[in-house]
């Protein structure tokens, strides 16, 4: 009607104040006519507050079950969302030890029962795998503090099944600011991690098989290196000591990438790299090595794969050097576990003495052999000495982390 519109332009307020304000424009025309009417005064005055009254209760009536109906509306949406989706939506306390609400989805996912939860809010930290227990514990406590979080666990099922648990925590403010609730969405992951598990399985094997051939072509070239100079040392026999020692040489770098082509990881133990190179030194000069070995405790350490040619040069030109400057020819060799957990000592032995004023770190005393050595030592991870006691020259070389890496045992 056009006095609606003329009051709401008057006062530009709510539906509720244009209904009241229409019920007293009402009243007003009825004064008029009352006494227009000769009515009494106080009767139509009754009449009138009587009409403000039951208009004032029918808006506010009207009001809430317009709300009511609002609110009915948002929790069939709500409910509709969250039981038909794989998710699982939960609402808890600012504390966490009161459950609000949990999606029906749980039950699938956690394999225990949404009347369990309700009667025991903490069941689902209790199901996490205790490795990632005290984390989780750990990785709430922001969110009580008003952050979001997001956290990624594993869950054992009552039927022993692992999955793997992606859950966002949203925490929920009050007027004052203050967190009075905590809402999250759980989602099970575990297909994506297997398959994320099975695309880097899939790379680190096509990663290795290339590395693996890479390193064999290389073994494959040095020994076809090594007949070339085997050629030239027969037709060249002046040239037989420099010659057998490149030959040393080139032969340790292929055992290294012949070992590294064939392990599985690309990390060579390193008792086989010695024993291997002993017999190449025991084939050019003839001499047998003996060797003193234990190294059946540390098959756990591995050279890693940057390091194995380094480490394979170091060792030849120790056996090299031993074998070339004893007195009687003979070289005993020593392997096992070093002083460490994780170290490896190789210990070479032969008769005769070290120069005089011999300083290996400094380099005085040093040969060719001991000065490559030198430039093939890593910075961290070895560790070499040398001594003399009586008639004999003892070369200590330990080997450690980061040089040698700690190989998990595999579960078959």
């Amino acid at each position: 009607m056009a006095y609606k519109g003329f009051i709401k332009r008057i006062f530009p307020v709510g539906e509720g104040f244009s209904v009241v304000f229409t019920l007293f424009f009402l009243a007003g025309i009825l004064t008029v006519l009352g006494e227009f009417l000769h009515f009494p005064y106080h009767e139509w005055f009754l009449v009138a507050y009587m009409l403000l009254l039951y208009g004032g209760l029918a808006w506010e009536a009207r009001q809430r079950r317009k709300a009511q109906r609002s609110l009915i509306r948002r929790e069939r949406i709500f409910r509709a969302f969250t039981e038909n989706i794989d998710d699982v939506v939960w609402v808890t306390n600012s504390t966490g030890d009161v459950l609000k609400y949990v999606s029906p989805s749980f039950e699938a996912v956690w394999g225990i029962k949404s009347a369990d939860l309700y009667q025991n809010p903490m069941l689902w930290l209790e199901a996490i795998v205790a490795e990632d227990r005290v984390r989780i514990r750990r990785e709430m406590v922001p969110a009580q503090a008003g952050e979001r979080v997001m956290l990624r666990y594993r869950i054992t099922r009552p039927d022993g099944e692992v999955r793997w648990i992606c859950d966002h925590m949203v925490p929920v403010f009050n007027k004052a600011g203050e967190v009075y609730q905590i809402t999250g969405i759980a989602r099970d992951i575990s297909a994506r991690v297997r398959a994320d598990t099975q695309r880097e399985a899939l790379f680190a094997s096509q990663r290795n098989a290339l590395v693996s051939e890479l390193h064999h072509r290389m073994k494959n070239n040095l020994q076809g290196t090594l007949g070339l100079l085997e050629r030239q040392k027969e037709l060249s026999p002046e040239l037989s000591l420099p010659l057998s020692r490149t030959m040393a040489q080139i032969q340790a770098l292929a055992i290294a990438h012949g070992l590294i082509a064939t392990d599985e990881d690309q990390r060579p133990q390193v008792c086989p790299m010695v024993e291997s190179i002993i017999g190449n030194v025991q084939q050019l000069f003839g001499n047998r090595i003996p060797i003193a070995e234990s190294c059946a405790c540390v098959p756990h350490l591995r050279l890693l794969e940057g390091e194995a040619a380094g480490v394979a040069l170091i060792i030849n030109e120790l056996l090299f050097n031993a074998v070339k400057h004893a007195s009687d020819g003979k070289v005993n060799v020593a392997m096992g576990a070093g002083p460490g957990v994780e170290s490896i000592s190789i210990e070479v032995t032969n008769n005769g003495h070290l120069p005089e004023a011999f300083d290996f770190a400094s380099g005085i005393g040093c040969g060719v052999g001991l000065r490559l050595i030198q430039a093939l030592m890593p910075s961290r991870g070895i560790n070499l000495e040398f001594s003399s006691a009586g008639n004999k020259v003892v070369t200590s070389l330990l080997l450690y982390p980061p040089v040698l890496e700690l190989q998990q045992m595999k579960v078959a």
